[in-house]
C-alpha cells in the first residue's frame, strides 16, 4: 500500500535525523502531514523508553488514539505478545 511505504520513508527520515524543513524540500510532502509522520515518529521514540508496565491508563489511551495498534505498541516496548490489554486495564480506560 502506497500509504504505508510513505510512512516506512518518513519515519526512516525522522530517525535518520532529518527534519521537517528537509523533508519539506526533498519531498514535496504537505508540512501538515510531516508534523504528523513527527508527532507518530516521537509517540514510537517515547514508547521505546519505556516498558509494559510502564504505561499508564492514560500513557495507552492516548497512544491508542494517536493510532498505534496492540503489536505496534507491543515491539516498540519489547514485548513478544501482541495482546497487551489485560482485563482490569481495559476496565480502567473505560473509566477514563
Amino acid at each position: 500500500m502506497a500509504s504505508d511505504h510513505v510512512w516506512c520513508m518518513g519515519a526512516q527520515a525522522f530517525e535518520d535525523g532529518f527534519t521537517k524543513e528537509q523533508l519539506f524540500e526533498l519531498t514535496n510532502i504537505d508540512p501538515w502531514f510531516l508534523s504528523q509522520f513527527e508527532g507518530l515518529h516521537e509517540t514510537e521514540e517515547w514508547l521505546r523508553t519505556r516498558k509494559l508496565a510502564d504505561l499508564s491508563a492514560e500513557d495507552f489511551l492516548q497512544t491508542k488514539k494517536r493510532g498505534f495498534s496492540d503489536p505496534q505498541i507491543a515491539r516498540a516496548v519489547g514485548e513478544s505478545s501482541p495482546c497487551l490489554l489485560p482485563p482490569c486495564f481495559s476496565l480502567h480506560l473505560l473509566a477514563l
